[in-house]
């Protein structure tokens, strides 16, 4: 592997590349992360193109099945310099956010509440009906839940990157100045971890917080020696973080591999994607091990949760590995079983997911389809859209265009 760095003006540390034969990155225009080796690694995502909002797509005048879609008056429109990005969980209603705003938009297309935001860019990330926005670089950062603002603090620092849970717990990676700090949150908006990170050469990534909100996992990147490694380290959020020096319980190392995004299920185990491969780790107490690890012949392009697991959409093969189709999506329970898999007539350029849905975007041509594989409906789209999710059932579908999002309900 060959590595090449350099320093930035104001200390930032920027990964110019790693070229490794195996991997080839994706750029992801949205989430941060969601990335391609090539861009910052503090942001953590960016080794794999995860959880991209948009790129190429298509929205309007079906070319099938038009006549079964009937447009409601849930939708919204805005200026398409906007920065637009729509979240929704099982709910009948979605959250819109801006840069100037936040609004949550209910089944009947009324704004229950709304959020002034003072940002120029914004960025979210989410799980389930949590929603974290803040601007990158920036150090201003909201959690919202759908009844609204939970919480919203400030930082000395700039905001690299950030993950919250189910609960509403959030984690954030600050830089300052030379060092970097990590910052934990509980539901409440209470601090319950700072550590402040200055090791040469050794970069925090990415935070995870365990869905009980009493643990926590960071990744890093040292880039101090031949070949880069990944480095996680677990905490306790609890009274339990007493016992441990810094609260740290137990550590694990991969060689010549890059971490990019991770998360915990509600068993508590935590699966990690790399360039090389998806790793399940349990937690038993203070005890961490590895149980299980799926080795990757593809670079991994997209990835949502998905109930209690997730789903992955295939890229360009490993050069010398035994890959898979390009555009696969591949469906996993939280234990890395294979679910079901499922092969688009074109290359797979969106995937979104809920706990009983899956969507994927293929060019022009949109797949729903059940938590079991079973396609429920498709059809193709003549305009550009940057994302569709569906709301509070499988037949009623938000699609977001470049200026405006409509709801529309299929029929029977």
């Amino acid at each position: 592997m060959a590595s090449s760095w350099y320093l930035s003006k104001g200390g930032y540390w920027r990964l110019v590349t790693i070229t490794k034969d195996m991997f080839n990155g994706e750029e992801n225009s949205r989430w941060f992360p969601y990335m391609v080796l090539a861009a910052v690694v503090i942001v953590g995502v960016s080794v794999i193109g995860l959880l991209g909002n948009s790129g190429g797509f298509a929205f309007g005048g079906f070319a099938r099945g038009e006549q079964n879609f009937r447009e409601t008056e849930r939708g919204v429109s805005f200026d398409p310099a906007s920065g637009a990005v729509f979240h929704a969980f099982n709910s009948s209603g979605y959250t819109f956010v801006t840069r100037s705003g936040v609004r949550f938009i209910s089944a009947a297309g009324d704004t229950m509440w709304q959020q002034t935001l003072p940002f120029e860019n914004v960025q979210t990330v989410s799980s389930r009906e949590m929603l974290a926005v803040y601007e990158p670089r920036g150090r201003d950062a909201f959690v919202f839940s759908p009844s609204g603002l939970l919480y919203h603090r400030t930082f000395d620092g700039e905001i690299l990157s950030a993950s919250v849970n189910r609960a509403g717990s959030s984690a954030f990676i600050i830089e300052t100045g030379r060092t970097f700090e990590i910052h934990v949150f509980d539901p409440t908006g209470f601090r319950v971890m700072q550590i402040i990170h200055a090791d040469e050469n050794v970069f925090p990534i990415n935070v995870a917080i365990a869905e009980d909100s009493q643990m926590a996992a960071v990744a890093l990147l040292d880039v101090g020696g031949v070949n880069v490694r990944s480095r996680l380290s677990f905490y306790f959020l609890n009274e339990q973080a007493l016992q441990y020096s810094d609260g740290v319980f137990a550590r694990l190392q991969y060689d010549d591999e890059v971490i990019g995004k991770m998360f915990f299920f509600d068993d508590g185990g935590l699966v990690t994607f790399s360039d090389r491969a998806i790793r399940r780790i349990d937690v038993r107490g203070d005890l961490v091990s590895e149980v299980s690890v799926t080795e990757l012949g593809n670079r991994i392009s997209r990835l949502v949760r998905m109930g209690n697991g997730f789903a992955v959409a295939l890229g360009d093969g490993f050069v010398g590995a035994d890959s898979e189709h390009v555009g696969t999506v591949i469906a996993y329970d939280s234990t890395l079983n294979e679910r079901f898999r499922f092969n688009p007539d074109r290359n797979t350029t969106y995937i979104w997911a809920n706990d009983n849905s899956l969507i994927v975007g293929a060019g022009r041509s949109i797949y729903g389809l059940d938590n079991n594989g079973r396609m429920l409906w498709n059809y193709h789209a003549t305009q550009d859209y940057t994302q569709v999710l569906m709301l509070e059932n499988r037949d009623t579908i938000l699609f977001a265009a470049r200026s405006e999002a409509r709801v529309m309900r299929r029929g029977r």
